[in-house]
């Protein structure tokens, strides 16, 4: 998920700025997953989905963008327990 960040913002999908945020988010998410508790991995992935939208309407992700890293984040929920 960190290189996927990475690469929109060298493709200019993402604010540089921006990508800080999710890198945080990322964080908190494997950070529930390590203690293994599943429930706090699917509120943080939730507040990560919601940071992408307000990302998208703000106008510092685009679209191609949010969409790439929406599928990410779907491969990491369907990967919970």
């Amino acid at each position: 998920m960190r290189l996927s960040i990475r690469q929109q913002v060298e493709t200019g999908q993402l604010n540089p700025d921006a990508a800080k945020d999710l890198h945080a988010k990322v964080d908190a998410i494997a950070k529930e997953i390590a203690e293994d508790d599943p429930d706090r991995a699917e509120e943080q992935i939730r507040k990560l989905r919601d940071k992408l939208s307000e990302l998208l309407r703000g106008g510092k992700l685009t679209a191609g963008g949010y969409d790439t890293l929406s599928a990410n984040v779907d491969r990491i929920a369907a990967e919970l327990p």
